[in-house]
């Protein structure tokens, strides 16, 4: 699955950077990637027997958490002006901590287990050090 991946994505970028560019070849990634998990995902279903409610229902909250995170990220981020390096590093560290808060808030909020099995395992692993 993985060659196919590759394969896809080098055909995609080939049709696409003549018309594109740099958009096209985050676009081929993208739909490279999402053909293999939808192909990774019908393997596992197949094999498992598991349905896929619940699944779908996971992914729709994460993308709920991560859509809300990246608008709230979009909004703050446009009133700064970002001029070389070091303030792009400070706006993607600062964005990025933001971030993984906001969404760790949402998630909360949402009440995903996940999210509790991840602290849980986090406190463990600051304990134990």
């Amino acid at each position: 699955l993985s060659v196919g991946a590759v394969l896809v994505n080098l055909v995609l970028s080939a049709l696409l950077w003549d018309r594109f560019e740099y958009q096209g070849l985050a676009f081929s990634v993208s739909a490279a990637s999402w053909l293999e998990w939808l192909l990774l995902y019908r393997l596992y279903a197949r094999r498992t027997g598991a349905g896929a409610a619940g699944e779908i229902n996971a992914f729709a909250t994460y993308l709920v958490c991560g859509a809300l995170m990246a608008l709230v990220l979009a909004l703050a981020l446009r009133w700064f002006e970002i001029q070389g390096r070091f303030d792009a590093g400070v706006a993607a560290l600062g964005g990025g901590v933001a971030g993984a808060a906001l969404y760790a808030g949402i998630a909360a909020w949402l009440r995903l287990p996940e999210l509790e099995e991840a602290m849980a395992r986090l406190t463990t692993r600051f304990r134990r050090a």
